[in-house]
């Protein structure tokens, strides 16, 4: 689930990395309508991180075990 929501929040960030840029470079329908609603898009990103640390957490939380391994030795 983590590498999708990756997936998904990439598009994202490169959108609203490039929007100014591709007005100037590209002026057409899309670059223009990009630029207007930049804030929505960049919206869409943080809600994609913040879906995408939910998992990280949940990993983190209820499945520790898989996550460090069984090789590791505890320092007592």
């Amino acid at each position: 689930m983590i590498q999708m929501s990756v997936r998904c929040t990439i598009p994202l960030l490169y959108l609203v990395f490039v929007a100014a840029a591709l007005n100037i470079l590209m002026p057409t329908t899309f670059s223009r309508w990009l630029l207007r609603n930049r804030r929505y898009v960049g919206l869409a990103y943080a809600a994609s991180v913040g879906w995408q640390l939910f998992f990280i957490l949940w990993m983190w939380t209820g499945h520790w075990e898989y996550g460090v391994g069984n090789d590791v030795k505890y320092v007592k």
